[in-house]
């Protein structure tokens, strides 16, 4: 992940903590397509799935969410890697408890014209503007 992590050549704010360490590697077999999801509205999340409108709404679509590997590889490849200029792009698939006891998930972004990877919240709601990366089940 750390290597996938660098290839990404960002050029703000790099989260450390974005690792194998936090994020063991999930195998998924087969290749896939990737989407980005956005709902054009607030949608509620909780690091409880079961409570995860979020969750619900992409299952409902027949959609997975993806983790922090894939979203590396979105944020390295030529074709994508300046989406997150336009808009965040969160991987919901994995969660983290920070050392603070915080919830956190990896989010691609822009911050004074600088790509950045964080790893914000779990946040009760995110944003209509954020997209979210998924594949097909």
């Amino acid at each position: 992940l750390v290597e996938a992590r660098d290839a990404m050549e960002l050029d703000g704010y790099v989260e450390q903590n974005v690792s194998d360490a936090n994020f063991p590697l999930e195998g998924r077999d087969g290749d896939r397509e990737f989407v980005l999801v956005c709902f054009h509205r607030v949608i509620d999340d909780d690091e409880n799935p079961d409570k995860s409108e979020l969750l619900r709404e992409l299952d409902k679509l027949g959609l997975r969410p993806e983790g922090p590997m894939e979203l590396c590889f979105v944020g390295a490849d030529e074709r994508t890697r300046d989406l997150q200029r336009e808009f965040p792009i969160v991987a919901r698939r994995q969660v983290w408890r920070n050392p603070y006891g915080f919830i956190v998930c990896p989010i691609l972004r822009e911050d004074d014209r600088k790509r950045n990877l964080y790893l914000p919240f779990v946040q009760d709601r995110w944003r209509g503007r954020d997209r979210f990366l998924a594949s097909r089940k």
